[in-house]
């Protein structure tokens, strides 16, 4: 509940009177549509509907030392439930949107068959959301770039970002990952944040497939890596042959690649890092790996979450070629997958060209919130540089 502490008690007081509204609207639209009138049948439909709605709560309020296995399975339901819930109240609204024009047309309808599909289908789409999440995709990115040394030709990058590794559960989703990156056979990895979230355990063992890629993996901060304590994520990465590139340069073959950090907010600014800290040479190509597809400057970077800064004019005149990043999941499922262009300026996924300078903003490849991409599959990014 840690976010909520940040956010100004008006708002948090709309947010919880909208959450309850809404579950009272699935309660209601139930309890109608399938004529449930007795007593016991209502109270029935209410408690499931306030269980739902209140899994979250439960989960961090049960003392895990005593109720672990219960604690889990909340934890385990509520991220389900917060991907089918936009979904239903989708669904049931063009359920009643359809009974009044019915009504107004005097059109007899099956009723009870829209019904009984009205509360299916959300379930359907989310579980083929938690399949999609499991799917991985290749995506090939061709991006020219001024000077590139020959090295570099028909050489290719893996970009990873937001894996949100927490549990053992996911070691075989990592095995996926690392058997792929070999089978595509890069020249270097790089990995622009998000990779540990909070609370995750045995990250020794879920990182331990990534020492089966032979070639240099980089590792720039994200949010989430800084909710996992940034120092005990740097030692894990150490130990599975992952190279922290936080706010400084790696030159390969002539190609320069900067990683800055997720900045905190006791941190310094990753421009005036840029400007002062970072040795770059202007004849060479340059890839920044950054984890949000805003400008770098910490003091007027707005609203991260809601229409950030999109302004990248301080990498364009610091002579970077192409910015790498992540931290949208391209939307993730419905219905932010139709808001997130918006609220990240269009910036949201896919390559973005501006003159000489190119913007990658990969969809990445775990999930935060519910363990659903609801058309979004994940993705590893296979980077291709050609001579411009």
């Amino acid at each position: 509940m840690f976010f909520l502490s940040r956010i100004d008690p008006f708002v948090v007081f709309i947010l919880i009177t909208v959450y309850s509204g809404l579950h009272f609207f699935i309660y209601y639209s139930f309890v109608y549509f399938f004529n449930i009138s007795k007593r016991p049948g209502k109270i029935l439909v209410f408690s499931i509907v306030l269980f739902l709605g209140l899994s979250f709560l439960l989960a961090f309020s049960l003392p895990r030392a005593l109720n672990y296995t219960a604690a889990n399975v909340l934890s385990s339901i509520f991220p389900i439930w917060i991907g089918i819930f936009p979904v239903l109240i989708s669904s049931l609204s063009i359920l009643w949107i359809i009974k009044w024009i019915s009504k107004k047309i005097k059109l007899k309808i099956p009723l009870k068959i829209l019904s009984v599909f009205s509360f299916i289908a959300p379930v359907i789409i989310i579980a083929y959301g938690i399949w999609i999440s499991f799917y991985i995709e290749i995506n090939e990115v061709l991006i020219p770039v001024k000077n590139l040394p020959s090295f570099w030709n028909n050489k290719s990058i893996v970009h990873l970002t937001d894996l949100h590794l927490r549990s053992e559960n996911q070691i075989e989703f990592v095995n996926k990952i690392v058997d792929k990156i070999n089978g595509i056979s890069p020249e270097l990895v790089v990995i622009t944040g998000d990779f540990i979230d909070r609370g995750s355990k045995n990250v020794n063992e879920l990182l331990s497939p990534f020492k089966r890629i032979s070639v240099p993996i980089l590792f720039t901060t994200g949010n989430h890596d800084r909710y996992s304590s940034l120092v005990r994520s740097f030692e894990e990465l150490k130990i599975n042959y992952i190279k922290i590139l936080h706010n400084e340069l790696y030159v390969k073959e002539g190609l320069q690649i900067i990683g800055l950090g997720y900045p905190h907010r006791d941190d310094r600014n990753p421009a005036d890092i840029l400007a002062n800290d970072i040795p770059l040479n202007p004849d060479k190509p340059t890839i920044l790996l950054y984890h949000t597809p805003t400008t770098i400057d910490k003091d007027n970077m707005g609203d991260r979450y809601v229409s950030p800064n999109t302004d990248f004019s301080i990498v364009k005149n610091a002579g970077i070629d192409i910015q790498l990043s992540g931290h949208t999941h391209g939307g993730q499922f419905f219905p932010f997958s139709l808001i997130t262009p918006a609220l990240n300026n269009g910036y949201d996924k896919g390559l973005h060209r501006e003159g000489s300078f190119s913007l990658f903003v990969s969809t990445g490849l775990g999930t935060w919130g519910p363990p659903v991409r609801t058309f979004i599959p994940p993705e590893i990014a296979v980077i291709h540089l050609t001579d411009r």
